[in-house]
């Protein structure tokens, strides 16, 4: 829950109050649960988030909120359902929830001509019993599910492949692994251009609602300058990555979408390739929780099916002094009536 709390709090909510009911996290107090609703929907662990009404677990009062609900949202000629779960063992009976429930909606707003629409209505009621409260809601938001940040391995992935580097970490975050960027950046080279570099590595930290998270930048025009070398090649910069991720991360991430994996077995650091197999449309759904966009997403793929480096290999063996630059990707706290997770 420090996660939801953070994300909240850093948008300027104050004053709010988040606890369990059941299978539930409920965040009462909120000034703007649509809003609320929307931040919360972006935490790793969450599967949705909705603002809700909160009833006495009693039938009379659960179908008044029903009602109510229905009153609010259904215009002339619309349809609707009611859907009804326990998130644990309840007295109230959920199949009488949804016939009582459609009953009186169809009585009380007879005028509207509305209908019952089980198969695709126009708006759907939900209730959900938690253990002697019903929550009452029609909008939900979608969050991106798995598990929650750090209750697995301390990772870092290489920024090395545009989008598709964001997109590997967030896999690896929805399996509940804080996963922190290693930036390699260059005035020469546009794949590791500085700007778009410390673009994406900023995407990551709107999706982490800590304040210590940060990035490393690392100057690659500095490391080729030392070793008096031209340019620096692809698996040269993992290798790098590597060597630097040894003794501080649990394993390190890449973005290959398809054969040929980078060889980093010498350092013996355990390494994570989340996005082989994936189709576009499994991409696409990956997208949809950073916010990129498809034709971004396409031309990171057309650039990754092109020979993009040429560069000189430095050999496996070489041992770089890698000098780092500690970035704070954690997201500034903004100066600015329930939510159920």
């Amino acid at each position: 829950m420090d996660d939801l709390r953070s994300s909240l709090t850093r948008a300027g909510f104050r004053d709010f109050k988040i606890e369990r009911r059941a299978a539930r996290i409920l965040v009462r107090a909120v000034s703007d649960p649509d809003r609320a609703a929307s931040i919360l929907g972006k935490v790793f662990g969450v599967a949705y988030a909705a603002p809700v009404d909160i009833v006495p677990g009693r039938l009379d009062d659960v179908l008044q909120a029903v009602v109510k609900n229905a009153d609010e949202s259904l215009t002339r000629g619309e349809s609707f359902a009611i859907r009804s779960r326990h998130s644990k063992i309840s007295q109230l009976p959920r199949r009488e929830i949804e016939t009582r429930g459609g009953a009186e909606i169809l009585h009380q707003l007879a005028d509207r001509e509305v209908t019952v629409n089980l198969k695709e209505p126009d708006v759907l009621i939900s209730v959900d019993t938690a253990d002697d409260l019903a929550l009452i809601y029609r909008n939900r938001v979608p969050g991106p599910g798995g598990l929650p940040l750090s209750s697995r391995w301390k990772m870092v992935v290489v920024l090395d492949s545009g989008v598709l580097s964001v997109l590997a970490a967030v896999a690896m975050m929805r399996r509940g692994c804080l996963v922190e960027p290693f930036i390699p950046t260059s005035r020469h080279a546009y794949r590791f251009a500085k700007e778009t570099q410390l673009t994406l590595a900023k995407m990551l930290g709107e999706l982490v609602p800590r304040p210590q998270y940060v990035g490393y930048a690392v100057d690659l025009d500095a490391i080729r300058k030392a070793d008096g070398i031209s340019e620096i090649s692809l698996d040269s910069v993992r290798r790098m990555a590597a060597q630097f991720a040894i003794t501080r991360f649990r394993g390190i991430i890449f973005s290959n979408i398809s054969g040929n994996v980078s060889q980093v077995s010498k350092n013996q650091m355990p390494t994570f390739y989340p996005l082989l197999g994936l189709d576009f449309e499994e991409l696409k759904s990956l997208c949809d929780l950073v916010g990129i966009s498809e034709q971004e997403l396409s031309s990171q793929l057309a650039a990754e099916h092109k020979d993009l480096n040429d560069s000189t290999e430095l050999a496996d063996d070489h041992v770089v002094d890698i000098i780092f630059d500690k970035i704070p990707l954690g997201l500034a706290t903004e100066a600015h009536d329930h939510i159920a997770c």
